[in-house]
């Protein structure tokens, strides 16, 4: 791997997560000698900690529970900003003192995104405990599908293609720690289809059943994978063939505490390596760095109608939403945001619903369905 120091930074945050936090499944019951939970807090302080989780909570993050009287929950959070800030410098000094070297290019970039992204999970990460009733707002399937099918419908508006309509097939097979995935978009209105295909392989988290597989403790996962995209413009004349690893990990937050329950966080980073070919000039060779970074919260919980959505970034730039237009030299440096997620009416029958935003603005829905669950 070109660059190594990307996955230490994603194994350390999220095995620090992971191992040193327990989830709230493991701890003890309390007994009956024991002092019964603190009441709620009243309207006025949970106010007066909303309004203390966005001034001063945008600059330090955990202002909100601090003022809830959660300075447990609050140091975690305030940690987390900090970490942020230092990977965030420490990419953008290596950008400046390097005078943007093409070798430290990925390195420095990684450093930032993910510096960003934690950022980013911090801060919301305290909106949401101030805000979120006992409880939290939903809880993750413990135990996941074999099999998973979705079909769906995508309109995208870029200036640059004359696509706008897009159809599209997914398929998840699920053989416990590894899943087999493949997925096909199409133009309805141009000559315009991207295919992909992967293996992932998950070293934790929740898993299809089998035999006396105990459902997992929470929605968190740790997980790595393989995969080949193809892209092909025929309107245009040229293609995009791309081979890729990622590691992609998720934490539910309510592993820092309680006011945190139904919230999780996501991040992933990865190298891809390819070419473009054209039909009237020789190909090229393309790299692309790839990170993504979420936070969500659970909606309803197994069992009566439940699923999650999720507020993302992504810096993919070979896909249909690309990098994100700005002014000046910078436009087309990010990649894009999002809002996505599912939800299944029934065990087996559900939907889903995506926004993105980058240099094209990309909606869609899909019908999902889902097999072999217990």
């Amino acid at each position: 791997m070109r660059y190594p120091t990307a996955f230490l930074v994603l194994a350390t945050a999220l095995g620090c997560g992971l191992l040193a936090a327990p989830a709230h499944a493991d701890e003890p019951a309390a007994s009956i000698s024991e002092k019964p939970p603190p009441p709620p807090p009243s309207p006025a302080r949970r106010a007066l900690a909303t309004g203390a989780a966005i001034v001063p909570g945008l600059v330090l993050h955990g202002a909100g529970h601090a003022a809830l009287g959660k300075w447990q929950i609050a140091w975690p959070i305030l940690g987390v900003e900090m970490l942020g800030l230092g990977l965030g410098a420490a990419g953008a000094f290596t950008f400046w003192y390097s005078g943007a070297a093409r070798d430290l290019v990925g390195p420095a970039t990684a450093l930032t995104l993910v510096g960003g992204g934690l950022l980013g999970f911090s801060w919301l990460a305290d909106v949401y405990g101030v805000l979120a009733p006992p409880g939290g707002t939903g809880a993750p399937d413990r135990i996941l599908p074999h099999v998973e099918v979705a079909l769906g419908y995508r309109y995208v508006h870029d200036p640059r293609f004359s696509y706008r309509n897009l159809a599209g097939a997914a398929l998840d097979l699920r053989l416990r720690p590894v899943r087999l995935s493949a997925s096909a978009w199409g133009a309805l209105d141009a000559g315009n289809q991207r295919l992909r295909a992967s293996v992932a392989y998950r070293f934790l988290g929740p898993q299809p059943f089998k035999d006396k597989t105990a459902p997992a403790e929470d929605g968190s996962f740790v997980e790595v994978s393989l995969g080949v995209t193809h892209h092909a413009y025929q309107n245009e004349g040229f293609g995009l063939t791309l081979a890729e690893g990622f590691a992609f990990g998720r934490l539910d937050l309510a592993r820092l505490g309680p006011t945190l329950e139904g919230s999780f966080a996501e991040m992933g980073l990865g190298w891809a390596l390819g070419g473009y070919d054209y039909a009237h000039a020789p190909g090229e060779a393309a790299s692309l760095l790839l990170m993504r970074a979420a936070i969500g919260i659970y909606l309803g919980s197994p069992g009566d109608p439940h699923g999650e959505v999720s507020l993302f970034y992504d810096h993919r730039h070979d896909d249909y939403a690309a990098g994100l237009m700005m002014p000046g030299i910078v436009s087309g440096v990010l990649g894009h945001f999002g809002l996505g997620g599912t939800f299944y009416m029934t065990e087996r029958l559900g939907f889903g619903l995506e926004a993105q935003i980058g240099s094209a603005v990309v909606a869609g829905f899909s019908l999902r369905y889902r097999g072999g669950m217990r």
